[in-house]
């Protein structure tokens, strides 16, 4: 298990406003956003002689440093017999950061597995018989990425649709709170469902949605359903969505695909076994 230490700087990294001085000997190979990550990451035990190795041992680090792929070669020195692979992460986070995406795919590759590195078309029509009138489906929205014809495609293959009166969609916005609630208490009751769209930018309202869903969670008829989109919050720290919403939902991150694999793969799910 790792560290929680190393793991919050993986996470977010940091680095020191005002590092010491750099030394000539550092300034020819390191940037001054590359020695205040170091600086920052000695505050982790394993790392605290980083600053003065890399001053000490310059031909070993600069060698390392400057490897087209620095997470496929031995770190230098001593460093290699004490740090594991997921600690030599946040060495690649401090000195190489434009490598940080490549090397945490080799470290999951490697240590969990490709299947972990695959990623599988999301398909709400699987997803969907998960969920019940107490579980919402919450969205997580990226740029690039709506879920809202999926969404719709789906209600009108199981008979929910805005024509008969059982399926609504709304983008949530300053003016549309009584929509929002109006809509949650008749499908509660009626059964339906409800789509409500961007709720980040509704912060006031969130204590409602919850307990409309608490209510329905209590008292919902059968055939209601409630989807939510919302964007990430900008800060790790930041909390947008009420913890009762994140923990009754089934939560879905609308990622686009990384790669041509993916994409293609994505785009093949859209059609049946039959076309």
């Amino acid at each position: 298990q790792a560290p929680a230490d190393q793991v919050t700087y993986l996470i977010m990294g940091t680095a020191v406003p005002n590092p010491p001085p750099m030394t000539a000997k550092v300034q020819e190979y390191l940037t001054v956003q590359q020695w205040s990550s170091a600086c920052a990451v000695k505050d982790i035990d394993l790392f605290k002689a980083l600053p003065e190795d890399l001053e000490l041992n310059v031909d070993g680090w600069r060698e390392w440093i400057e490897w087209p792929n620095p997470e496929m070669q031995d770190l230098p020195g001593e460093w290699i017999k004490k740090v594991s692979e997921f600690s030599k992460l946040l060495l690649i986070r401090a000195l190489r950061p434009d490598r940080a995406t490549a090397a945490l795919e080799r470290f999951i590759r490697t240590t969990l597995g490709d299947r972990f590195m695959t990623q599988e078309p999301f398909s709400l029509e699987v997803t969907f018989p998960n969920s019940t009138y107490q579980t919402p489906l919450f969205f997580v929205l990226f740029p690039g990425v709506d879920p809202g014809e999926e969404i719709e495609a789906l209600g009108v293959k199981l008979g929910f649709t805005e024509t008969k009166g059982n399926f609504v969609s709304i983008s949530m916005g300053q003016g549309q709170e009584k929509n929002g609630e109006n809509v949650l208490d008749r499908f509660t009751i009626e059964g339906g469902w409800a789509f409500l769209q961007n709720v980040h930018l509704m912060q006031a309202w969130l204590p409602i949605l919850e307990r409309k869903l608490e209510i329905a969670t209590e008292q919902g008829h059968v055939d209601f359903r409630c989807f939510v989109t919302a964007e990430p919050p900008g800060l790790p720290d930041q909390m947008l969505i009420p913890e009762g919403i994140m923990q009754s939902a089934i939560k879905v991150a609308c990622e686009p695909p990384t790669d041509v694999k993916s994409l293609l793969r994505g785009a093949w799910s859209l059609f049946s076994q039959a076309t």
